[in-house]
């Protein structure tokens, strides 16, 4: 097979001509006495042209004046191609008297490119006659780039496929070539038919469309031989033009002698007069035309063209040509054959019949339709006489050497054979034509001449085809057999194996053919014995088929086939565990998805393929085929219409870039090295396809394939230069730009319509590639502006309907753009608009100034659906309710409220999603809405007409609602009727991202939304709010060919996450998920959301479905808009599901990965906590799961878990829930120590789990959004319905409201709400309202009502949860009024006010919180505890970064129904918060603080105190890390300082180098220089004198906080140096500097020395094994001892606590960091009881050893067996030590490997001897040191060979035992 290549080398050649003409005499008149004349038919003239591409072999003309062509392939761009070393072959019909074939050598279609079928270019230069040559210049020399004639046509509908690659271009073909002295020539032959109108718009341009290498004209076109000079064309300047007024070839010449200002002149070329004629060359290679007459008499052969032959009458007329290609001249293209012949010359007709079978043989309905070359004609398939086998057929009378093509229509529907066509002279001489049905083959039966008995198929028979893809059929044949003991046999029985092979059949079978028979109906003397009357299929046995060549058998078989259920007609295919019942001829090309990923196409990685390795086998052959206009279609067998093929080269595992991570290791394949990055882009505008290949002469036969997903190769290819390419509509120029990226579309041309609706677009403008970018342009003028435009876009799209398998097409459709600015009405066009124009901006709009915002966790935010806050607000004006601008209503009962709450202490308000929303209708007149007469719904959904028609009628709706009883389900069947009708919805369904909503203006058609947008935020920064969009990039509301669908059409297949394999849009998110992982996509959410800082002054954005998003798109998100305001705030949902979770795709913008971003995620972790239970719960879930404020943290129970006596799980879960709240308010840190609820332990936030995550994740408080209750999901009042004890009263049912918003807004981080949450909003108990209405979602700012009992929500959703919902309807304790709503709202702005009075609330840093937020819950075991309680203090200390606004804060929450006194922080001064003092709620009022007892807490309060500020500073070295940083480590943090025990003592050891300096400067100081800066007074540097170790003490007293002067110490020599900073007194910190002692612990013996051992050298502490572990142990007193770790000289080693102080306790079992120098202070340590005490020191850090001290019971040797257990016998007790007094010794076969292993006793604890941290394995052969005690570590040993190795263990020291293993 050929494989054609990515480029080839283009010569192109004149025409050679030659004729020769063969004259002959006349034969004269005819004798008119030899009876009446003969009326001689005239000659007839046939053309045949190939401009329409045909399959081998194809016809021409009409029979009998017909032929029949053969070989090589009609192309269809005007050419009949045979290549290289073949021959095509014509056969006329008729013979021909006259013949006339012109052909090309070296034939090349009429454009360049991948496809020869593709007319891409309007240019085409010939180096012979047309073209010049390169002149050994450089050709770049007067630009420093290579210049190029670069045009385009002008085509009058730029969406046909003639004209749709019209494009601008670059190449040879128009390259400018340097001749010298400043000029430039290029020459290309141009035509006016090629070009619409005659019109070539062109510029002068380098490959890049670089700005200052563009030029242009200014106004005048270009004329023949007329110089022009050319002005600048960079981006959005016109283009030039020129006339085209004949086909010629033009030069092009362009004078650079003044750079700045070229001249071009272009002229027609004139052909130079040649020499005089001579004979022409005769070529050695190409075409060879050999001319036959009808006996096959060879007339002539001739090499060129054109080919004349004429023919005498006397002479044997033309029966048959031949045209080879002799090879070496490249592809040979006949362009013409024309031949003469007249009916009187015809052959005669022959008959054929064409018989179809079909089981069952049911024939009535079945016609045949056919096309004998004569037109097409449908006749009735005639049924064979009853009784006999099924078929029915037609006789023909057809013409030889013609084609037949037929197909079987079966009442009106083809067969699934399709259309069949044929040769004629291929049917043999019976003239049957066999067809079965579903199988796209026909069969030359031979049959019976006797009886015409042939291979139809009885009911007791089976016809089997056998597919081999390698075609070798001989010696195959098949057996079979039944489990019945009933045989089926072969057809010419007795032989076993019967082989037929495919020569027996029509050669486009392909397949081997078995008829398989029952016993009883075998041939009888060559003819089958048919049954009349068969046995029923029920009664037939099934057969199991195998394969088989000899001792050989097909590994696909074998195969049991049933009669019963499966067709009589079969088709099996080597090596496949299956079979098809409705056979074709061969096995389909299977494609399947699209799992292969064309990954890379970059320099360093070059283009790389990387498959799934489920779905190839990497050892097969894979290819690429390629086709421009969408033309591979999966044949049988095989893939065709590809315009060629690439090998790809299999590779190994797949290195996934960091997009594509759920890639990696996938197996790869490269494309071949040469593709070069212009060839890889030309291939991603094709059809593509990876298949598993195997050749047959030129076609691709394949086994399966697939088409590949490319956006990383286009991100590659485009990305790094599109980056900052100003996409949508640009104005920066002066003049609308339009611009869309659309790198794989093959044009893109823009429509410009006067108005939003006409029906025809003014102007139609092609548009312009940057191949570079992938950017497509075109510039306009000023009458643009404010018109309207849509793109139509001509592309390749993989999945055209509704099968993602299925191969695709090269569509045309019309869309809007992606940046649109601005939209008609329902989004129907996008619109020309400049957001600059002051048209569009509100007074004072580019002055505004937001409200001032110090730091995010000064924010509070409010969340608000723009329709719920003002459509049922009559305090707005009509025509404003709903819409953006009820917010420039500043006296409306909404902004009343929102001024109050921002007086109060709110900050932010969160629009629900409020860009371009695909579900809602923007024309106002066709929407039915809840203000609309009932009669439009009853017109509008016929279904509710009988409902409501006949007894509302002439009501509003609303009207119909309210009079519906609150316990109805009326309301919500109304609601649903109107869904799809309303003008309501959350908005969650993006179509533009950068328009904002027509709905909610009062003009959605143009430009009005803008304005009335800005207006919004302008209003709402009046009353001192700024405003944050919900924005929804992780998916859009529909992809594919959808109308609704805009990126995908655009560039399909790219904007959009697909399954891996399956090629599937994934719809994890709910919709159409987007793919912002690739660059494209992730830029524009960068350019979104820069554009709504930019125009629309936003303030932040709340991401949906954050985790959807790669981590690094919302940190470039942040980056660039904070650029534009550094007071933009983002955050989101960051959960992790779907098929991006875990990071499978990419690091995810999650709750955790979000850590240090200082973006913020949505806790759901408090959430739980305060609601209980989960968002998705439901039934009695919903009930029996009682949260912190609902019953549960107080112990309240409800009937329901009263009866399920559920008060223990309800406690155990909220007891988790309160760990998750105390975390959430200290900003979820995942470093913040809280005393756990559950683990009663003191353990880091990160250490607390939340179904199995960790519930701390963040670093910094400004990345938690706390929460309670947002949009989704119940309000926070309707799932407390559920959960609070039946008949609770109204007023305990809004305190239980209040306790969690109270919860929210006064943790640290930032607090979210939704809007109603103060005003005790229900949605009727609707768990998603995102289309439930006005009616179930409005909001009634006049505190009237809460909505509650507003009729059963909407079913789809709730439906089973109505009972519970109808009970709780019964409740009439929930029914509440204004006064409680006041109530709660009050309430709502006291915690705000109380939030903005206090820094403490708002702490800025997890330092802060870490250091100040402490819990005082009661513990479990103290008297009178309960868990109801939360009580939290935040210390008011100062320190150099806070100034707090209380001296401490205490704030208490009391979930339960009764009051409770604290005893905490005695005699202070705490009070009541003065804005409590006051509330509007009278019960805590009544909170108070004794100094005797504590604090008091009425029942369900949230209670606040406070004290004035003290001025105590912050124990600010307990809240960060400190390092010595100085010259001596580069300035760095590689010095940490380690407190000793709790001391305040910090120190660190730091090797100084005195070589080149001994004078260092230093600081103490923490990572961010901010938290801790220490050093001497500022603008000083300060001396610190090194201390000798003896009294008195050398120290320095540092001055913390603001900007230190640094410190200076001299070094007397290179050593450590030890600094130990005493921090007790935080106003006047200590540093001592002295040198540090060698690190003797491995040279010399240490001993622990005290009262124990009156200071003694009787207990020498032994290494264990090699770590850096020792231990010894002591007898001692229940009494109190000092004590150290010390050499026996007290000079090597001498540990104890800080130098010069008092000393230092150490507490049994807990790790202490000890000092050594040389004067430290003494240890100290109590013991309860007498007994033996275990010293363990770690000296693996030297300079900071830490000790532990623990009680030792005595090691019990001798009093239970003991046992060497480890991996080696299963840990069992099969090896016992036997004793010998002090040594213990056990054999043990061993296998060579690795193993841990212990000496212990069979219960682990009596004994229980091991390692220590950091030991290493146990050598064998050297006795080593073990440790026994309550669980040490494993031993490891490394057995170096097989054998039996014995364990000795010696007790001497019972403690400390010595292990020796050795081989025996």
């Amino acid at each position: 097979m050929m494989h054609l290549k990515i480029s080839r080398t283009r010569t192109w050649l004149g025409l050679l001509t030659a004729s020769v003409l063969f004259a002959a005499g006349c034969d004269g008149d005819t004798d008119p006495s030899n009876g009446p004349p003969i009326v001689e038919q005239p000659l007839q003239t046939i053309t045949a042209t190939f401009d329409k591409a045909e399959t081998d072999p194809f016809q021409k003309g009409t029979p009998p004046l017909s032929a029949l062509f053969e070989g090589g392939t009609a192309s269809g761009d005007g050419a009949w191609i045979i290549p290289e070393d073949e021959t095509g072959e014509i056969t006329f019909t008729t013979p021909t008297r006259t013949l006339k074939i012109e052909f090309e050598n070296n034939y090349e279609p009429p454009a360049p490119g991948l496809n020869k079928a593709s007319a891409r270019d309007v240019f085409r230069q010939v180096d012979v006659e047309c073209g010049v040559s390169n002149q050994g210049n450089d050709n770049g020399e007067a630009y420093n780039a290579l210049m190029y004639v670069r045009g385009f046509t002008q085509v009058e509908d730029p969406g046909t496929a003639a004209n749709a690659a019209s494009r601008f271009l670059v190449g040879p073909e128009n390259l400018l070539i340097n001749f010298g002295n400043n000029l430039y020539k290029t020459e290309i032959i141009m035509s006016p038919d090629n070009i619409a109108g005659g019109r070539f718009d062109y510029k002068i341009a380098d490959g890049g469309w670089s700005d200052d290498k563009t030029w242009t004209q200014d106004q005048e076109p270009l004329q023949l031989d007329s110089p022009l000079t050319l002005v600048p064309g960079g981006s959005g300047a016109p283009n030039g033009s020129f006339t085209i007024a004949e086909e010629a070839c033009y030069q092009f010449e362009l004078d650079t002698t003044d750079v700045n200002a070229p001249i071009l002149k272009a002229s027609i070329k004139e052909e130079e007069p040649g020499p005089g004629p001579g004979p022409e060359p005769e070529p050695e290679t190409g075409a060879e035309v050999r001319v036959y007459d009808t006996s096959g008499s060879l007339i002539i052969s001739l090499e060129t063209s054109p080919v004349d032959v004429s023919r005498a009458g006397g002479e044997s007329a033309i029966g048959r040509v031949e045209v080879e290609n002799r090879g070496g001249d490249g592809d040979v293209g006949v362009t013409l054959v024309e031949w003469e012949a007249t009916t009187d010359d015809a052959p005669s007709t022959r008959s054929v019949e064409v018989l179809y079978h079909r089981a069952p043989a049911d024939y009535d309905g079945v016609q045949i339709e056919y096309d004998d070359g004569a037109g097409t004609r449908v006749e009735d398939c005639v049924a064979n006489p009853p009784g006999s086998y099924g078929w029915c057929g037609i006789s023909l009378d057809v013409y030889p050497s013609t084609l037949l093509s037929y197909r079987i229509l079966v009442n009106g529907e083809e067969d699934p054979a399709g259309t069949i066509v044929l040769n004629v002279d291929d049917v043999n001489e019976f003239g049957q034509i066999q067809t079965f049905s579903g199988r796209s083959i026909w069969i030359n039966d031979q049959g019976n001449p006797a009886t015409g008995d042939n291979l139809a198929i009885d009911a007791n028979e089976i016809l089997v085809f056998y597919y081999r893809p390698d075609e070798e059929y001989e010696g195959w044949g098949v057996h079979i057999e039944t489990t019945e003991g009933v045989a089926w046999t072969l057809e010419d029985e007795p032989h076993p194996y019967e082989t037929i092979l495919p020569s027996s059949l029509n050669p486009d079978s392909e397949s081997a053919m078995f008829r398989i028979m029952r016993p009883q109906d075998l041939p009888k003397n060559g003819v089958p014995a048919y049954s009349a009357n068969p046995d029923p299929v029920e009664t037939l046995p099934p057969l199991n088929i195998v394969f088989r060549k000899a001792d050989e058998q097909d590994p696909g078989q074998p195969q049991t086939i049933d009669i019963a259920t499966d067709n009589n007609t079969l088709l099996f295919w080597s090596g496949v565990n299956d079979f098809s019942s409705t056979p074709t001829a061969t096995l389909p090309a299977e494609t399947s998805g699209a799992f292969c990923h064309w990954v890379y196409a970059n320099e360093t990685d070059g283009n790389v393929i990387a498959c799934s390795p489920t779905q190839v086998d990497a050892s097969a052959p894979y290819e690429l085929l390629y086709s421009a206009n969408g033309s591979i279609s999966a044949g049988l067998g095989r893939y065709t219409g590809a315009d060629g093929v690439l090998p790809l080269t299999p590779g190994g595992a797949l290195v996934a870039p960091d997009n594509q991570l759920n890639l990696a290791g996938w197996p790869t394949f490269a494309l071949p090295g040469d593709i070069d990055s212009a060839q890889a882009k030309e291939l991603l505008k094709f059809q593509l396809v990876v298949a598993a290949a195997a050749f047959n002469d030129d076609d691709f036969l394949a086994v399966a394939g697939t088409e590949p997903q490319t956006p990383g190769a286009l991100d590659d290819l485009y990305a790094e230069a599109a980056a900052d390419a100003a996409l949508g509509v640009d104005y920066s120029t002066g003049v609308p730009v339009a611009r869309v990226w659309a790198p794989t579309a093959l044009s893109v041309a823009l429509n410009v319509y006067d108005t939003s609706d006409a029906a025809d677009p003014s102007e139609v403008v092609l548009m312009a590639e940057d191949t570079n970018t992938g950017v497509w342009s075109a510039a306009g003028d000023a009458s643009w502006d404010r018109k309207f435009y849509t793109y139509t876009v001509s592309v390749f799209r993989q999945d055209v309907g509704d099968n993602a398998s299925a191969l695709g097409e090269v569509v045309t459709v019309e869309v809007t753009d992606p940046y649109s600015v601005s939209l008609a009405t329902d989004s129907a066009r996008s619109q020309f608009v400049n957001l600059e124009d002051a048209d569009l901006k509100p007074a004072g709009w580019d002055d505004l100034v937001k409200p001032p915002l110090a730091a995010p966790e000064d924010i509070t935010l409010y969340e608000l659906h723009i329709r719920d806050f003002s459509v049922v607000d009559d305090t707005v004006t009509e025509a404003n309710r709903g819409k953006y601008m009820a917010f420039s209503e500043v006296a409306s009962n909404g902004m009343s409220h929102l001024a109050e709450l921002q007086a109060a202490g709110l900050t932010h308000v969160h629009l629900l999603p409020t860009f371009d929303i695909a579900t809602v209708l923007e024309n106002r007149a066709d929407r039915i809405d809840t203000d609309n007469p009932v009669d439009d719904l009853c017109a509008a959904v016929p279904e509710s007409a009988d409902a409501l028609c006949p007894t509302y009628s002439g009501q509003t709706i609303r009207q119909v609602l309210e009079s519906a009883d609150g316990f109805s389900s009326l309301q919500q069947q109304i609601v649903d009727w109107m869904r799809d009708l309303d003008g309501f919805n959350w908005g969650y369904d993006p179509w533009h991202y950068n328009v904002p909503e027509g709905s909610y203006a009062t003009d959605a058609d143009g430009p009005q939304r803008i304005l009335e947008f800005r207006e919004m935020v302008a209003g709402l920064n009046s009353i001192g709010l700024r405003t944050i969009m919900d924005v929804v990039y992780n998916h859009t509301n529909a992809s594919g060919l959808n109308t609704k669908s805009v990126l995908d059409k655009i560039v399909p297949w790219y904007y959009h996450r697909r399954n891996d394999v399956s090629g599937a849009v994934l719809r994890d998110s709910c919709c159409d998920d987007t793919a912002p992982e690739f660059a494209m996509m992730g830029k524009l959410v960068v350019d979104s959301t820069k554009q709504w800082v930019e125009q629309y002054k936003l303030s932040g954005f709340r991401f949906d479905l954050m985790g959807f998003h790669p981590k690094s798109n919302i940190e470039a998100v942040r980056d660039a808009t904070q650029a534009i305001d550094d007071t933009v705030y983002l955050y989101g949902e960051g959960w992790n599901f779907g098929d991006v979770g875990n990071d499978r795709r990419f690091v995810q913008a999650t709750q955790a990965n979000m850590a240090g971003t200082g973006v913020g995620t949505f806790s759901d972790r408090i959430r739980d906590g305060l609601r209980g239970g989960g968002p998705f719960d439901s039934g009695e879930d919903l009930v029996r799961t009682q949260g912190w404020v609902n019953g549960g943290g107080g112990g309240n129970l409800n009937n329901l878990n009263t009866s399920e006596g559920n008060a223990e799980a309800v406690s155990d879960a909220n007891c988790a829930g309160l760990d998750w709240i105390m975390l959430g308010m200290a900003g979820n840190l995942s470093g913040f120590r809280l005393y756990s609820c559950v683990s009663e332990a003191f353990v880091n936030g990160s250490d607390v789990d939340y179904n199995g995550q960790n519930a701390g994740y963040t670093d910094d408080p400004q990345e938690i959004i706390n929460y309670a209750f947002k949009h989704d999901n119940q309000t926070l009042w309707d799932n407390n319905q559920y959960k609070l004890p039946e008949g609770t009263p109204a007023a305990d049912r809004v305190r239980a409201q209040n306790l969690g918003i109270a919860a929210i807004t006064l943790g640290q981080g930032v607090p979210f709400f939704h809007a109603g949450g103060e005003l005790l909003r229900s949605k009727a108990m609707d768990r998603d309202s995102y289309d439930s209405g006005d009616w179930f979602n409005e909001l009634d700012y006049s505190r009237q009502s809460n909505k509650w009992l507003a009729g059963l929500p909407i079913a789809d959703k709730n439906e089973t949860n109505w009972p519970i919902i109808s009970q709780k309807f019964e409740d009439s304790s929930i029914d509440v009024g204004a006064p409680d709503i006041e109530q709660s709202f009050e309430h709502f702005k006291e915690v705000l006010a109380i939030r903005k009075s206090s820094n403490l609330f708002r702490l800025r840093t997890a330092d802060q919180i870490n250091q100040r937020v402490k819990y005082h819950n009661p513990r479990p075991g103290t008297p009178g505890t309960r868990r109801g309680l939360l009580v939290q203090s935040i210390d008011g200390c100062e320190d150099p970064n806070l100034t707090p606004d209380d001296g401490g804060i205490v704030l208490i929450q009391n979930v339960t129904t009764q009051e409770h006194t604290v005893s905490l922080f005695l005699d202070d001064s705490y009070a009541l918060h003065p804005i409590q003092q006051s509330s509007f709620d009278p019960v805590v009022q009544s909170a108070s603080y004794d100094p005797a007892t504590g604090f008091t807490v009425p029942a369900l309060t949230t209670a606040v105190f406070r004290k004035d500020p003290t001025g105590e500073l912050c124990d600010i070295f307990g809240a960060a890390t400190s390092y010595v940083r100085g010259g001596f480590n580069d300035w760095g943090i590689d010095n940490p300082m380690t407190e000793v025990g709790d001391t305040g003592v910090l120190q660190a050891t730091i090797g100084v180098d005195t070589s080149g300096a001994s004078s260092f400067e230093y600081k103490i100081a923490s990572e961010d220089w901010a938290a801790i800066n220490c050093g001497g007074p500022e603008g000083v540097v300060s001396d610190v004198p090194l201390d000798d170790g003896n009294d008195p003490q050398e120290s320095f007293f540092v001055t913390c906080g603001g900007n230190p002067g640094n410190l200076r110490s001299d070094f007397p020599a290179t050593g450590g140096y030890k600094f130990s900073l005493d921090t007790m007194d935080q106003a006047n910190p200590e540093l001592t500097v002295l040198p540090q002692l060698g690190d003797a612990f491995g040279t010399t013996t240490t001993f622990v020395r005290g009262g124990f051992n009156d200071w003694g050298t009787g207990n020498p502490m032994i290494q264990i094994g090699d770590s850096a572990v020792l231990e010894t142990t002591v007898g001692v007193s229940a009494e109190a001892y000092e004590f150290k770790i010390a050499a026996e000289d007290w000079a090597a080693i001498n540990c104890g606590g800080p130098d010069y102080a008092s000393p230092m306790a150490v507490a049994p079992g807990s790790p202490t960091t000890l000092s050594c120098s040389r004067n430290p202070s003494n240890l100290s340590t109590t013991f309860n009881s007498a007994g033996n005490v275990k010293f363990s020191l770690d000296t693996s850090d030297t300079a900071n050893p830490r000790l532990t001290v623990e009680s030792q019971e005595g090691v019990a040797w001798g009093s239970v067996p003991v046992f060497v257990r480890g991996g080696f016998n299963d840990w069992g007790t099969g090896s016992e030590l036997a004793s010998a007094g002090s040594t213990y010794q056990t054999s043990i076969i061993i296998g060579s490997s690795g193993y841990e292993f212990k000496v212990a006793a069979e219960d682990w604890s009596t004994i229980n001897c091991g390692g220590a941290d950091g030991m290493g394995p146990v050598p064998v052969g050297t006795p080593t040191v073990i440790s026994c005690g309550a669980n040490p570590p494993n031993l490891a040993i490394t057995i170096p060979a097989d054998g039996t190795y014995s364990f000795e263990v010696d007790i001497t020291n019972p403690n400390n035992p010595t292990l020796t293993v050795t081989p025996q």
